[in-house]
Formats: structure tokens, sequence, C-alpha cells
């Protein structure tokens, strides 16, 4: 498993997205809130820009695991788990050596909808 911790200086939710294009189409986006003190991370698919669904609803299963958060002052910091090979048509395969344009992402709000106030990306290889 590769263990992830995203942190931001807001009370809202993080984001964390891999595709081997530059573009959103085709993003395997990882999204976590804290909200009422606890922590909520979910993975969604980007089918186009401004169009991301949750892997759930796609039909897909969840490889999430080791999930905590907690948001504290003017921060939110959650951590969670998955497979470094996901077999699964909307994941990508996270293994050594792989390279990916990086998304990384935070908002105001909880909620999954709302508008980043920061988006950022680089290209990487793990």
């Amino acid at each position: 498993r590769i263990h992830f911790t995203l942190s931001a200086p807001a009370h809202g939710w993080l984001g964390i997205g891999f595709n081997e294009n530059a573009g959103l189409k085709g993003t395997y986006l990882i999204m976590g809130n804290v909200k009422d003190g606890r922590p909520m991370v979910m993975e969604h698919y980007v089918l186009s820009p401004g169009d991301y669904r949750p892997i759930l609803d796609l039909g897909g299963t969840s490889s999430l695991g080791d999930i905590t958060g907690q948001e504290f002052e003017d921060k939110t910091t959650i951590r969670f788990s998955v497979p470094v090979m996901l077999d699964q048509i909307y994941k990508k395969q996270l293994g050594k050596g792989k390279s990916f344009h990086l998304l990384m992402a935070y908002s105001s709000a909880d909620d999954f909808q709302h508008h980043s106030m920061m988006r950022t990306s680089a290209k990487i290889t793990l």
C-alpha cells in the first residue's frame, strides 16, 4: 500500500489525483474532508473537466484504507492508503517507476462539488 498525508491551511476538502496525461479527463482523483470530527475519503474518476464522479457510482469498489483525519485551528489533515497495484478501470497502477501528472487541490468547503481555492499539478515519477 501507499500511504498519503494531505494537509491544507483551510477547513474543507483536500484532493490528490493521478493521470498519465496533463489534462483532467481520466484522472484518478481521491478527495477527503473532516466533517463533524469524522474523516471521509472517496475515490473519484474525472470523465471531463468539471465532471468527476465517485467510483462507487460508476460501478467500481473502494480500495481505500487507514483513513484518519482532523481539523484544528485553520488546518485540515487527512491520511489514507491505497494498494500499489490497482486493477480497476477507473484507477491507476501506482507502482515504483510509474510517471504521472500529479494534481493537488483544496477548498474552504467540505462539499466535494465546491470549487477549489488552490490547485496545482506537477509531473512525478514514483
